[in-house]
């Protein structure tokens, strides 16, 4: 099969004209299911193309709920942590978590990606929003561990991370408390559903900005300073609407992976897509 038959999925433009009629169903409940649908479509074809690709050898790995690679021993050149949302499954989530592991991945390669999601102290229960730091502190010290593990036993890896709803909470208060070795490490962190966007003006209080990225749907009413969970929060999980940040193609590979591994939201009017270079 050959890989050009997908290039379309690969780069995005098959996704013009559907994700206009999506965003133009009635209500929000039609746009969701519509774009569920054609997301897993997408995703199928896309598992696809990596499998019919010889060469590469890269495979959509990394959509468990569950990944302690990090815990396990693995040291790789890039380490990905991630929180997930109220509820979730596993350490990682069963959304966003896996799919930006996932995606990673596909990037850099499964050899080159070690992916551990916070587990421990951090229940993710629903309750523990309504916290001040919008989660538990033994969750906070959970995800502290985990970058201070990296940092002791993988001194040279390059540590991206992430969360989701509560999780992104309880990367906002861990973060930016870390110590100053540590945090040097941590090149990049995206948000999705940032329940303290609006407290914190889109930030991490500690860490960098330009290092920062968040995703915050308009319609996601946990964005806006409540713990109202409203349609815009469903539009995360969607693999079609993850793709890796452009890495800048007139460096040279170690420095490239040493730049940000951040995630990008396009905006509707440039139709969102999974992008991969």
């Amino acid at each position: 099969m050959s890989l050009s038959f997908y290039q379309p999925v690969l780069d995005g433009t098959a996704s013009s004209s559907v994700f206009s009629s999506i965003l133009h169903k009635s209500s929000p409940s039609e746009q969701i299911r519509s774009l569920i649908m054609h997301s897993f479509v997408t995703f199928w074809l896309l598992a696809a193309a990596v499998n019919a690709a010889p060469v590469q050898k890269r495979q959509l790995s990394g959509l468990s709920s569950t990944s302690s690679e990090l815990e396990d021993g693995d040291c790789k050149a890039v380490t990905f942590i991630f929180a997930r949302g109220s509820t979730e499954t596993g350490n990682m989530g069963s959304t966003v978590g896996p799919a930006t592991c996932s995606a990673l991945r596909v990037k850099y390669g499964d050899d080159q990606v070690a992916c551990q999601g916070v587990g421990g102290a951090y229940l993710g229960d629903l309750g523990s929003n309504a916290l001040p730091d919008g989660t538990t502190s033994a969750a906070l010290e959970e995800s502290t561990k985990m970058f201070k593990l990296a940092n002791s036993q993988c001194p040279d890896t390059k540590v991206v991370a992430g969360g989701y709803s509560q999780g992104a909470a309880v990367m906002a208060g861990s973060v930016g408390k870390l110590d100053s070795a540590v945090m040097a490490q941590v090149k990049g962190v995206v948000l999705y559903g940032y329940t303290k966007n609006l407290q914190n003006d889109g930030q991490i209080p500690g860490y960098p900005k330009e290092q920062t990225k968040v995703f915050c749907n308009a319609s996601d009413g946990v964005c806006s300073g409540t713990l109202m969970v409203t349609a815009g929060k469903q539009f995360y999980p969607i693999y079609k609407l993850i793709y890796l940040a452009d890495m800048s193609k007139d460096i040279s590979p170690t420095t490239r992976m040493s730049k940000m591994l951040l995630l990008s939201w396009k905006s509707r009017s440039e139709q969102p897509s999974l992008y991969m270079e």
